[in-house]
């Protein structure tokens, strides 16, 4: 039997990846459950707490940091340094998520 070994590390890019993927995913999910449960009070009130707004305001602003890094990427700007726009924008994101939060 033929087992394929993947000697791949998670670098970076790899990692800004799986985080898109996992914050749309999440976002969906998200957005299912508030879309079926408009009709239950209980939830609704769940949905609209505190927690989960800051919660999916840290999903939005990772998504959207990865988002604007590959854009960037495929621009063809920064293509050789992924590791420093990576870490450049997650810096970014972070003042962005701390200057939202006395909104929510």
């Amino acid at each position: 039997m033929l087992f394929f070994r993947m000697n791949y590390k998670l670098k970076t890019g790899a990692m800004g990846w799986l985080l898109l993927r996992m914050t749309g995913v999440a976002l969906y999910l998200f957005l299912i459950i508030h879309l079926f449960s408009t009709n239950s009070p209980v939830m609704m009130g769940y949905i609209t707490g505190t927690i989960t707004k800051t919660v999916l305001l840290a999903l939005l602003i990772i998504h959207l940091v990865n988002g604007v890094r590959i854009i960037i990427i495929e621009m063809g700007w920064f293509s050789k340094s992924h590791k420093k726009l990576f870490f450049g924008l997650t810096i970014t994101g972070i003042a962005l998520f701390a200057l939202s939060l006395q909104w929510v």
